[in-house]
């Protein structure tokens, strides 16, 4: 086999595994920011039970944005299958061929897998994005919220000093 065939196969096989790595590390960092809104929602209900006497209606709004990030979340994490290459499909496809042959069969079958692998891991970004859009949407819902129904009378009321 000749040398540009070992690179050209070497390096499409090198891009395929990135690519899936790529959506292992988008897999971490979504499991993560799971965490983190559940974290917000259970500090913003704990704190708010604690400052306010009676909810208001408005308190679900930074719950339910935050639940939205979760659902965002969530789908980026559930897209975990994409086309794979299996070994003893193409041995037994491609046992018969010359090297050459082989190897651009093979690069061939690592690309069209690679497109389906990006199409995938895009898909992931989209969902992974908006979810920390809303995030951050709930968060600052959230501050609005304690900000003017929680701090706003206290400092009114000069039980806390600026």
């Amino acid at each position: 086999m000749s040398t540009t065939l070992e690179l050209l196969l070497g390096e499409t096989r090198e891009s395929f595994f990135h690519l899936e790595n790529l959506g292992h590390y988008l897999d971490a960092k979504a499991f993560g920011l799971v965490a983190i809104d559940t974290a917000i929602i259970y500090l913003f209900v704990y704190f708010s039970t604690l400052f306010v006497s009676q909810w208001h209606y408005l308190f679900y709004a930074p719950i339910l944005v935050l639940g939205c990030s979760i659902l965002l979340t969530i789908k980026c994490i559930q897209q975990r299958e994409w086309p794979r290459i299996e070994g003893n499909i193409l041995f037994d496809r491609y046992r018969n061929s010359d090297s050459e042959t082989l190897a651009r069969k093979v690069s061939a079958t690592y690309a069209k897998y690679e497109n389906a692998v990006i199409d995938v891991y895009e898909n992931k970004q989209k969902y992974f994005r908006w979810g920390i859009y809303a995030t951050w949407a709930g968060v600052g819902v959230e501050m609005l919220l304690v900000g003017g129904i929680v701090i706003l009378p206290l400092v009114v009321s000069g039980m806390c000093f600026m």
